[in-house]
C-alpha cells in the first residue's frame, strides 16, 4: 500500500508536470485541428493548409535542437513557464487577425515552443523513472497527453471555427499549464552536467527505435492535418468529426497503461514488431473496404479507433528502446535527438499521406500507414538485438527525498543528493 510520503514524492515528482501536461495539450490539441478546419471553411486550398503544417511541423524540428541549452541554464520549470507563455501568445494572435503571414509566423513559433515543451516533460519523466518502471509511466503520461488532446476538441464546434473564441479557449489552457509548476514545490530533475551525444549515437542505442520515433512524427502529424479531412469526406458532415477524433485519442489512451505494463516485462523489440504486424493487416483490411465503398459512419469509428489504438504506441515504445540503452546524463540530449526525429517525420507526413491521397483517393489514408508500419517490422526484425537485456542504465530503483524546487541549483544542491537519480516507483 502506497503511504503518504511516498505518494507525495511521486505527486511532487510526475504528477503536477501530468497536470500541467493535461492543460498544454488540451490547447494545443484545440489549435491543431482548429486550424485546419478555419481554412477549409474558408475555401482556402489543401496547398495552404499543408504549407501552414508545414510552418508548425519546421518550427517543431526547429525546437527541438538548442532547447537542452536552455534546460541546463534555468532549469526544467523556467524553461516550461517561458516556452509555454510564449506559446499562448502566439495562439492568441492569429485569432485576433487572419492575416496570412501571422498565421504563418505564428504557427511556426508554436512549433518551436512545443517541441521545447516536449523535451521538458519528456526529459523529466525518463529521469524520474527506471529501467523496471519506465514503461508504466510512460503510459501514464501518454494516457495524459492524448486524453487531454481527445478533451480539447470537445471546445469545437461549427458554429464558433470562425471567431475568436476555440483561440481564447487555447490560451487560457496553455497559461493554466503554469499554474501547477509555478505555484507548488514541484520536484524536477536535479540541475546535473549533460553529456554531448551525437545523432548518430542515439540512432546506434536503438535504430529500429530511433526509425520509429520518427514513423510515429509521420503518422501522429498526418492525424493532426490529414484525418480531420479524411473524417469529413466519409462522414460528410463537420459536426462528426470533433466526435470522431475524439475516439482515435480516447482509443491511443485505452492501450498505452497495459502496453507500458507488458514493456517493463517483455521485450520492447518484440513488442514492436508484434503491434506492427497487426496494424498492418488491420489497416489493409481498411483500404479494401474503403475500396469497394463498404465503409460508413459506424464503420469509420472503428478506424480511426484503430489508427489511434496503433498510431500513437508507437512513439513510446520507441522512446524506450533508444533510452534503454542511454545513460541518465545523456537522456536529456537523447530525448532531444528523438524529438528531432519526430519533427523531421511530422514534416513529411502531412505532404506524404496528401501525396497517397492524390494518387489513391482517400483509401489512400490507411495505405500510406501500412506502407510504414510493413517497413518498420521488417527493419526492427532485421535489426533485432538479441543482447539488448545488457542495459546501461540501473535498474535498481532509488527514491531521492524532496527537496523543495527553491533549494534545487547547481550552487545550493547538497552533496548527499548529487549521487542519487532522483527515482520513482
Amino acid at each position: 500500500m502506497l503511504n503518504y510520503e511516498k505518494f507525495r514524492e511521486i505527486f511532487l515528482s510526475i504528477g503536477l508536470l501530468l497536470l500541467s501536461t493535461a492543460f498544454l495539450i488540451a490547447g494545443s490539441g484545440l489549435m491543431n485541428t482548429l486550424v485546419s478546419l478555419k481554412f477549409k471553411m474558408t475555401g482556402h486550398s489543401s496547398l495552404l493548409i499543408g504549407g501552414i503544417s508545414a510552418m508548425y511541423f519546421s518550427g517543431l524540428l526547429l525546437g527541438s535542437l538548442k532547447i537542452s541549452a536552455l534546460i541546463k541554464v534555468v532549469g526544467h520549470v523556467k524553461s516550461f513557464t517561458t516556452l509555454a507563455s510564449i506559446m499562448a501568445i502566439a495562439i492568441i494572435l492569429p485569432g485576433m487577425n487572419d492575416n496570412i503571414f501571422i498565421f504563418f509566423t505564428c504557427r511556426f513559433v508554436q512549433g518551436i515552443c512545443i517541441a521545447g515543451l516536449y523535451v521538458i516533460i519528456e526529459s523529466w519523466i525518463i529521469c524520474s523513472s527506471s529501467e523496471n518502471n519506465r514503461g508504466k509511466i510512460l503510459a501514464m503520461y501518454m494516457i495524459v497527453l492524448y486524453g487531454s488532446y481527445s478533451m480539447g476538441q470537445f471546445f469545437l464546434s461549427e458554429d464558433t471555427i470562425l471567431t475568436i473564441l476555440p483561440f481564447c479557449i487555447a490560451t487560457i489552457l496553455v497559461v493554466a499549464s503554469i499554474i501547477p509548476l509555478s505555484s507548488f514545490p514541484v520536484t524536477p530533475p536535479l540541475l546535473e552536467e549533460h553529456s554531448s551525444i551525437s545523432l548518430k549515437k542515439i540512432y546506434n542505442a536503438s535504430k529500429s527505435g530511433f526509425i520509429g520515433c520518427f514513423i510515429s512524427g509521420v503518422f501522429i502529424s498526418a492525424i493532426f492535418t490529414m484525418l480531420p479531412l479524411y473524417i469529413e469526406e466519409i462522414a460528410d458532415n463537420t459536426n462528426h468529426i470533433a466526435t470522431a477524433m475524439a475516439i482515435t485519442f480516447l482509443a491511443g489512451v485505452s492501450i498505452q497503461y497495459p502496453l507500458g505494463s507488458l514493456s517493463d516485462k517483455m521485450d520492447r523489440q518484440k513488442i514492436q514488431i508484434m503491434l506492427n504486424v497487426m496494424y498492418s493487416v488491420l489497416l489493409l483490411i481498411f483500404s479494401v473496404l474503403q475500396y469497394y465503398k463498404f465503409v460508413n459512419y459506424n464503420v469509420l469509428l472503428l478506424i480511426v479507433a484503430v489508427i489511434g489504438m496503433f498510431s500513437f504506441t508507437i512513439y513510446p515504445i520507441s522512446m524506450n528502446l533508444v533510452c534503454d540503452n542511454l545513460k541518465r546524463s545523456e537522456i536529456i540530449r537523447g530525448t532531444e535527438g528523438l524529438t528531432i526525429a519526430f519533427g523531421v517525420g511530422s514534416i513529411v507526413g502531412p505532404i506524404y499521406v496528401s501525396l497517397a491521397i492524390k494518387i489513391f483517393g482517400f483509401y489512400g489514408y490507411p495505405i500510406s500507414y501500412s506502407i510504414l508500419t510493413i517497413f518498420l517490422a521488417i527493419f526492427t526484425f532485421i535489426h533485432f538485438d538479441k543482447s539488448k537485456n545488457e542495459k546501461q542504465m540501473p535498474v535498481e530503483e532509488i527514491t531521492t527525498p524532496f527537496v523543495p524546487y527553491s533549494q534545487i541549483d547547481l550552487g545550493t544542491i547538497p552533496s548527499n543528493l548529487k549521487s542519487n537519480d532522483n527515482k520513482v516507483d
